[in-house]
Parts: C-alpha cells; sequence; structure tokens
C-alpha cells in the first residue's frame, strides 16, 4: 500500500507522537510526500 503524507505528519512525528513514529517506520507501507515537504518542515522548526 502507498501513503502520501504531509508536513503535518513528519512534524507531529518529531514532535514525539509516538504511534505515528511506530506508523511511519513500521514498513507496513510505501510513503510518498511532495518534493516541498523539507521546506514545510523548515519553516517550522524553530
Amino acid at each position: 500500500m502507498k501513503v502520501v503524507i504531509d508536513a503535518n505528519i513528519i512534524i507531529s512525528a518529531l514532535i514525539g507522537s509516538k504511534k505515528t513514529v511506530e506508523l511511519i517506520t513500521s514498513g507496513s507501507f510505501t510513503i510518498l510526500a511532495p518534493k516541498k515537504i523539507i521546506n514545510e518542515v523548515r519553516k517550522y522548526k524553530d
């Protein structure tokens, strides 16, 4: 299965949502994200 994620999911994992981290790292599916997601995450890093 392929799953498309956005910046909100990445930020949620980075700030400590254990369930989100478990889902992302489970390997049960292929994660797809837009190229601009890196810039979006950087925008909210502080």
